[in-house]
Protein backbone atom coordinates (compact mmCIF):
# COMPACT_ATOMS: atom_id res chain seq x y z
CA UNK A 1 0.00 0.00 0.00
CA UNK A 2 2.73 2.43 0.98
CA UNK A 3 4.68 1.48 -2.13
CA UNK A 4 1.70 2.15 -4.43
CA UNK A 5 1.20 5.61 -2.88
CA UNK A 6 4.86 6.40 -3.40
CA UNK A 7 4.64 5.37 -7.09
CA UNK A 8 1.54 7.57 -7.50
CA UNK A 9 3.36 10.57 -6.02
CA UNK A 10 6.32 9.97 -8.36
CA UNK A 11 3.98 9.91 -11.37
CA UNK A 12 2.40 13.21 -10.25
CA UNK A 13 5.83 14.82 -9.80
CA UNK A 14 6.94 13.54 -13.19
CA UNK A 15 3.86 15.00 -14.88
CA UNK A 16 4.34 18.30 -13.05
CA UNK A 17 8.00 18.41 -14.08
CA UNK A 18 7.06 17.82 -17.73
CA UNK A 19 4.47 20.63 -17.57
CA UNK A 20 6.97 22.99 -15.94
CA UNK A 21 9.52 22.12 -18.61
CA UNK A 22 6.99 23.00 -21.33
CA UNK A 23 6.24 26.33 -19.67
CA UNK A 24 9.95 27.08 -19.32
CA UNK A 25 10.59 26.34 -23.01
CA UNK A 26 7.64 28.54 -23.93
CA UNK A 27 8.96 31.36 -21.79
CA UNK A 28 12.39 31.08 -23.39
CA UNK A 29 10.81 31.33 -26.84
CA UNK A 30 8.95 34.48 -25.82
CA UNK A 31 11.83 36.39 -24.20
CA UNK A 32 11.58 40.14 -24.51
CA UNK A 33 14.02 42.14 -26.66
CA UNK A 34 17.21 43.45 -25.08
CA UNK A 35 17.64 47.15 -24.42
CA UNK A 36 19.79 47.76 -27.49
CA UNK A 37 17.15 46.43 -29.87
CA UNK A 38 14.77 48.78 -31.70
CA UNK A 39 11.19 49.39 -30.65
CA UNK A 40 8.86 46.96 -32.44
CA UNK A 41 5.56 47.57 -30.72
CA UNK A 42 2.41 49.54 -31.45
CA UNK A 43 2.13 52.41 -33.91
CA UNK A 44 1.59 54.82 -31.01
CA UNK A 45 4.85 53.72 -29.39
CA UNK A 46 6.66 54.01 -32.69
CA UNK A 47 5.29 57.54 -32.94
CA UNK A 48 6.45 58.35 -29.40
CA UNK A 49 9.94 57.04 -30.17
CA UNK A 50 10.11 59.13 -33.33
CA UNK A 51 8.98 62.23 -31.41
CA UNK A 52 11.61 61.75 -28.70
CA UNK A 53 14.35 61.17 -31.26
CA UNK A 54 13.30 64.24 -33.22
CA UNK A 55 13.15 66.51 -30.17
CA UNK A 56 16.28 65.25 -28.38
CA UNK A 57 18.45 64.11 -31.27
CA UNK A 58 19.04 60.76 -29.51
CA UNK A 59 17.27 57.40 -29.42
CA UNK A 60 15.92 55.99 -26.16
CA UNK A 61 16.20 52.30 -25.18
CA UNK A 62 13.20 50.02 -24.84
CA UNK A 63 13.17 50.06 -21.03
CA UNK A 64 12.47 53.82 -21.15
CA UNK A 65 9.13 53.12 -22.83
CA UNK A 66 8.43 50.02 -20.71
CA UNK A 67 8.58 52.16 -17.56
CA UNK A 68 6.20 54.67 -19.11
CA UNK A 69 3.78 51.82 -19.85
CA UNK A 70 4.04 50.63 -16.24
CA UNK A 71 3.50 54.04 -14.65
CA UNK A 72 0.62 54.77 -17.03
CA UNK A 73 -1.01 51.47 -16.07
CA UNK A 74 -0.37 51.66 -12.30
CA UNK A 75 -0.73 55.42 -11.85
CA UNK A 76 1.78 58.16 -11.06
CA UNK A 77 1.36 57.54 -7.33
CA UNK A 78 3.44 54.38 -7.76
CA UNK A 79 6.42 56.76 -7.77
CA UNK A 80 5.06 59.83 -6.01
CA UNK A 81 4.15 57.75 -2.93
CA UNK A 82 7.90 57.14 -2.44
CA UNK A 83 8.93 60.70 -3.25
CA UNK A 84 9.85 60.28 -6.92
CA UNK A 85 8.48 61.64 -10.18
CA UNK A 86 9.20 61.30 -13.87
CA UNK A 87 10.96 64.21 -15.56
CA UNK A 88 12.99 65.06 -18.65
CA UNK A 89 11.91 63.18 -21.76
CA UNK A 90 8.98 61.63 -19.90
CA UNK A 91 7.37 65.07 -19.87
CA UNK A 92 7.24 64.82 -23.66
CA UNK A 93 5.32 61.54 -23.42
CA UNK A 94 3.03 63.25 -20.88
CA UNK A 95 2.16 65.87 -23.51
CA UNK A 96 3.75 68.82 -21.72
CA UNK A 97 5.76 69.75 -24.82
CA UNK A 98 3.05 68.82 -27.28
CA UNK A 99 3.55 70.65 -30.57
CA UNK A 100 6.41 72.75 -29.27
CA UNK A 101 9.62 73.21 -31.21
CA UNK A 102 12.71 73.68 -29.06
CA UNK A 103 16.25 72.87 -30.16
CA UNK A 104 17.62 69.49 -29.11
CA UNK A 105 20.14 71.05 -26.73
CA UNK A 106 17.33 73.07 -25.11
CA UNK A 107 15.27 69.93 -24.59
CA UNK A 108 18.29 68.33 -22.91
CA UNK A 109 18.29 71.11 -20.31
CA UNK A 110 14.85 70.10 -19.04
CA UNK A 111 15.25 68.26 -15.74
CA UNK A 112 19.02 68.82 -15.73
CA UNK A 113 20.69 69.65 -12.43
CA UNK A 114 23.75 71.73 -11.66
CA UNK A 115 26.27 68.86 -11.77
CA UNK A 116 24.72 66.70 -14.51
CA UNK A 117 27.35 66.30 -17.26
CA UNK A 118 26.16 66.39 -20.89
CA UNK A 119 26.41 62.59 -21.05
CA UNK A 120 23.71 62.21 -18.38
CA UNK A 121 20.03 62.45 -19.27
CA UNK A 122 17.93 62.65 -16.11
CA UNK A 123 14.47 61.04 -16.34
CA UNK A 124 13.50 60.43 -12.68
CA UNK A 125 13.99 62.83 -9.79
CA UNK A 126 13.26 63.08 -6.09
CA UNK A 127 10.50 65.48 -5.09
CA UNK A 128 12.36 66.60 -1.95
CA UNK A 129 16.12 66.02 -2.45
CA UNK A 130 18.64 66.28 -5.28
CA UNK A 131 18.54 62.52 -5.92
CA UNK A 132 17.96 61.65 -9.56
CA UNK A 133 18.26 58.76 -12.00
CA UNK A 134 19.29 59.11 -15.60
CA UNK A 135 20.72 57.43 -18.66
CA UNK A 136 24.40 57.86 -19.44
CA UNK A 137 25.66 57.68 -23.00
CA UNK A 138 29.30 58.21 -23.94
CA UNK A 139 28.40 59.24 -27.48
CA UNK A 140 25.12 60.94 -28.44
CA UNK A 141 24.93 58.87 -31.63
CA UNK A 142 24.68 55.64 -29.61
CA UNK A 143 22.23 54.19 -27.11
CA UNK A 144 22.97 54.71 -23.42
CA UNK A 145 25.75 52.59 -21.96
CA UNK A 146 23.99 52.41 -18.62
CA UNK A 147 21.84 54.05 -15.97
CA UNK A 148 23.31 56.16 -13.16
CA UNK A 149 22.08 57.93 -10.05
CA UNK A 150 23.30 61.12 -8.49
CA UNK A 151 22.65 62.96 -5.26
CA UNK A 152 21.37 61.61 -1.97
CA UNK A 153 18.18 59.73 -1.20
CA UNK A 154 18.12 60.98 2.39
CA UNK A 155 19.27 64.58 2.20
CA UNK A 156 19.89 67.34 -0.31
CA UNK A 157 23.43 68.09 -1.44
CA UNK A 158 23.37 69.92 -4.75
CA UNK A 159 27.15 69.83 -5.09
CA UNK A 160 27.36 66.04 -5.05
CA UNK A 161 29.69 64.99 -7.87
CA UNK A 162 29.60 61.19 -7.78
CA UNK A 163 27.47 59.15 -10.19
CA UNK A 164 26.70 55.58 -9.15
CA UNK A 165 26.18 52.78 -11.66
CA UNK A 166 22.65 51.38 -11.50
CA UNK A 167 22.94 48.76 -14.21
CA UNK A 168 21.82 48.78 -17.83
CA UNK A 169 18.11 49.59 -17.41
CA UNK A 170 15.83 51.95 -15.52
CA UNK A 171 14.01 49.14 -13.68
CA UNK A 172 17.16 47.96 -11.94
CA UNK A 173 17.84 51.55 -10.89
CA UNK A 174 14.41 51.81 -9.28
CA UNK A 175 14.85 48.45 -7.60
CA UNK A 176 18.16 49.64 -6.13
CA UNK A 177 16.53 52.88 -4.97
CA UNK A 178 13.73 50.99 -3.21
CA UNK A 179 16.12 48.64 -1.43
CA UNK A 180 18.38 51.48 -0.30
CA UNK A 181 15.45 53.59 0.87
CA UNK A 182 14.08 50.67 2.88
CA UNK A 183 17.47 50.22 4.52
CA UNK A 184 17.45 53.89 5.51
CA UNK A 185 13.98 53.47 7.02
CA UNK A 186 15.41 50.98 9.50
CA UNK A 187 13.61 48.45 11.67
CA UNK A 188 11.71 51.07 13.67
CA UNK A 189 9.91 52.32 10.55
CA UNK A 190 9.55 49.00 8.73
CA UNK A 191 5.76 49.11 9.17
CA UNK A 192 5.34 52.79 8.31
CA UNK A 193 3.20 53.88 5.39
CA UNK A 194 6.30 55.04 3.50
CA UNK A 195 7.95 51.63 3.94
CA UNK A 196 4.80 49.95 2.67
CA UNK A 197 4.90 52.11 -0.48
CA UNK A 198 8.58 51.30 -0.96
CA UNK A 199 7.90 47.56 -0.69
CA UNK A 200 5.05 47.90 -3.17
CA UNK A 201 7.33 49.67 -5.64
CA UNK A 202 10.10 47.12 -5.10
CA UNK A 203 7.73 44.20 -5.71
CA UNK A 204 6.22 45.84 -8.81
CA UNK A 205 9.58 46.73 -10.32
CA UNK A 206 11.17 43.33 -9.61
CA UNK A 207 8.15 41.63 -11.15
CA UNK A 208 8.71 43.67 -14.31
CA UNK A 209 12.43 42.86 -14.32
CA UNK A 210 11.54 39.16 -14.33
CA UNK A 211 8.76 39.56 -16.89
CA UNK A 212 10.87 41.62 -19.29
CA UNK A 213 13.97 39.47 -18.75
CA UNK A 214 16.15 42.43 -17.80
CA UNK A 215 19.44 42.16 -15.98
CA UNK A 216 19.34 42.99 -12.28
CA UNK A 217 23.11 43.52 -11.89
CA UNK A 218 24.32 47.08 -11.29
CA UNK A 219 27.85 46.57 -12.63
CA UNK A 220 28.31 46.90 -16.38
CA UNK A 221 30.41 44.63 -18.56
CA UNK A 222 32.18 45.64 -21.75
CA UNK A 223 32.58 49.37 -21.05
CA UNK A 224 36.24 50.38 -20.92
CA UNK A 225 36.94 53.82 -19.48
CA UNK A 226 40.23 55.66 -19.86
CA UNK A 227 39.91 57.41 -16.48
CA UNK A 228 37.29 57.78 -13.75
CA UNK A 229 36.97 61.63 -13.47
CA UNK A 230 35.51 63.27 -10.40
CA UNK A 231 32.08 61.72 -10.99
CA UNK A 232 33.71 58.23 -10.81
CA UNK A 233 31.66 56.83 -13.71
CA UNK A 234 34.52 57.52 -16.10
CA UNK A 235 34.85 58.67 -19.69
CA UNK A 236 35.27 56.72 -22.91
CA UNK A 237 37.20 57.98 -25.94
CA UNK A 238 38.42 56.21 -29.08
CA UNK A 239 41.95 54.83 -28.73
CA UNK A 240 44.14 53.45 -31.50
CA UNK A 241 46.52 50.51 -31.15
CA UNK A 242 49.37 52.78 -30.07
CA UNK A 243 47.34 54.45 -27.32
CA UNK A 244 46.64 57.70 -29.14
CA UNK A 245 43.37 59.22 -27.96
CA UNK A 246 44.07 59.87 -24.31
CA UNK A 247 46.93 60.96 -22.07
CA UNK A 248 46.85 61.37 -18.31
CA UNK A 249 46.58 64.68 -16.53
CA UNK A 250 49.73 65.60 -14.58
CA UNK A 251 47.65 65.86 -11.39
CA UNK A 252 45.68 63.16 -9.61
CA UNK A 253 42.00 63.80 -8.88
CA UNK A 254 42.86 64.56 -5.26
CA UNK A 255 45.64 67.01 -6.17
CA UNK A 256 43.49 68.73 -8.76
CA UNK A 257 40.71 69.25 -6.21
CA UNK A 258 43.25 70.68 -3.75
CA UNK A 259 44.44 73.13 -6.42
CA UNK A 260 40.88 74.20 -7.22
CA UNK A 261 40.11 74.65 -3.54
CA UNK A 262 43.18 76.86 -3.13
CA UNK A 263 41.97 79.01 -6.03
CA UNK A 264 38.54 79.20 -4.43
CA UNK A 265 39.94 80.13 -1.01
CA UNK A 266 42.40 82.76 -2.23
CA UNK A 267 41.90 85.98 -0.30
CA UNK A 268 43.59 88.29 -2.77
CA UNK A 269 44.15 88.48 -6.51
CA UNK A 270 47.91 87.87 -6.28
CA UNK A 271 47.61 84.53 -4.47
CA UNK A 272 44.70 83.50 -6.69
CA UNK A 273 46.66 84.25 -9.86
CA UNK A 274 49.57 82.19 -8.55
CA UNK A 275 47.28 79.17 -8.28
CA UNK A 276 45.52 79.96 -11.55
CA UNK A 277 48.92 79.91 -13.28
CA UNK A 278 49.32 76.30 -12.13
CA UNK A 279 45.96 75.43 -13.67
CA UNK A 280 46.96 77.24 -16.86
CA UNK A 281 50.03 75.00 -17.12
CA UNK A 282 47.72 71.99 -17.23
CA UNK A 283 45.53 73.66 -19.85
CA UNK A 284 48.62 74.28 -21.98
CA UNK A 285 49.40 70.56 -21.82
CA UNK A 286 45.83 69.87 -22.94
CA UNK A 287 46.37 72.07 -25.98
CA UNK A 288 49.47 70.06 -26.86
CA UNK A 289 47.50 66.86 -26.39
CA UNK A 290 44.75 68.08 -28.72
CA UNK A 291 47.36 68.81 -31.39
CA UNK A 292 48.47 65.18 -31.10
CA UNK A 293 44.92 63.73 -31.14
CA UNK A 294 44.80 62.87 -27.42
CA UNK A 295 41.38 64.47 -27.07
CA UNK A 296 40.50 62.59 -23.88
CA UNK A 297 42.82 64.73 -21.77
CA UNK A 298 40.85 67.91 -22.43
CA UNK A 299 37.57 66.06 -21.89
CA UNK A 300 38.76 64.84 -18.50
CA UNK A 301 39.94 68.25 -17.31
CA UNK A 302 36.79 69.96 -18.60
CA UNK A 303 34.49 67.45 -16.90
CA UNK A 304 36.45 67.73 -13.63
CA UNK A 305 36.26 71.54 -13.62
CA UNK A 306 32.55 71.33 -14.44
CA UNK A 307 31.92 68.94 -11.55
CA UNK A 308 33.98 70.89 -9.02
CA UNK A 309 31.28 73.56 -9.13
CA UNK A 310 33.21 76.68 -8.16
CA UNK A 311 31.06 78.90 -5.95
CA UNK A 312 32.68 81.95 -7.52
CA UNK A 313 32.42 80.74 -11.13
CA UNK A 314 36.13 81.29 -11.75
CA UNK A 315 36.32 78.54 -14.36
CA UNK A 316 33.11 79.00 -16.36
CA UNK A 317 34.75 80.14 -19.60
CA UNK A 318 37.63 77.70 -19.18
CA UNK A 319 35.09 74.86 -18.90
CA UNK A 320 33.27 76.17 -21.96
CA UNK A 321 36.46 76.22 -24.01
CA UNK A 322 37.77 72.85 -22.83
CA UNK A 323 34.53 70.92 -23.27
CA UNK A 324 33.45 72.63 -26.49
CA UNK A 325 36.79 71.73 -28.05
CA UNK A 326 36.85 68.20 -26.66
CA UNK A 327 33.34 67.30 -27.73
CA UNK A 328 33.80 68.87 -31.17
CA UNK A 329 37.09 67.02 -31.74
CA UNK A 330 35.43 63.76 -30.65
CA UNK A 331 32.48 64.36 -33.00
CA UNK A 332 30.04 64.73 -30.10
CA UNK A 333 28.66 68.10 -31.17
CA UNK A 334 25.34 67.73 -29.34
CA UNK A 335 27.24 67.61 -26.05
CA UNK A 336 29.13 70.74 -27.00
CA UNK A 337 25.83 72.52 -27.59
CA UNK A 338 24.34 71.19 -24.33
CA UNK A 339 27.24 72.29 -22.13
CA UNK A 340 27.31 75.76 -23.70
CA UNK A 341 23.64 76.30 -22.86
CA UNK A 342 23.90 74.62 -19.46
CA UNK A 343 26.79 76.81 -18.31
CA UNK A 344 24.59 79.88 -18.76
CA UNK A 345 21.60 78.37 -16.94
CA UNK A 346 23.09 76.20 -14.19
CA UNK A 347 20.86 76.22 -11.13
CA UNK A 348 22.16 75.28 -7.67
CA UNK A 349 18.66 75.25 -6.21
CA UNK A 350 17.12 72.53 -8.35
CA UNK A 351 16.55 71.22 -11.87
CA UNK A 352 16.10 73.41 -14.92
CA UNK A 353 12.58 73.51 -16.34
CA UNK A 354 12.13 74.28 -20.02
CA UNK A 355 8.36 74.40 -19.52
CA UNK A 356 8.86 78.07 -18.61
CA UNK A 357 10.37 78.62 -22.07
CA UNK A 358 7.41 76.87 -23.68
CA UNK A 359 4.99 79.09 -21.74
CA UNK A 360 6.82 82.25 -22.76
CA UNK A 361 6.78 81.19 -26.42
CA UNK A 362 3.01 80.58 -26.26
CA UNK A 363 2.34 83.97 -24.68
CA UNK A 364 4.21 85.96 -27.35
Amino acid sequence: MARSKQMARQKKRSAADMEASKEERGAQQQKKPRLSEPIEDSASEQSSAETITKLYGVAMPTDFYRLWDLVTAKGADLLSAVGLRLTGAYDVLAGKFNGESLKAEEMHLHGRRYNDPPEMMTVIESITTNFRIGYFRDDPSALPVGVVSGGSIAESDDNSMVLLSQGDNIFTALSQFSQRALQLQGKKKKDSEHSQHLRKLLYTINTEIDRLDYLSATKLKGRTTVTDTLHKYGIVVPMDATGVGYRELPETNADLVKLLKRIEASEDETSRNTELDKLQEIITLVNFANDECDYGMGLELGVDLFLFASQKEYHKETIRSLLSNAYSLLGRNLYSNIVNLHLDRRNRNGPISMLDSVTSVKSE
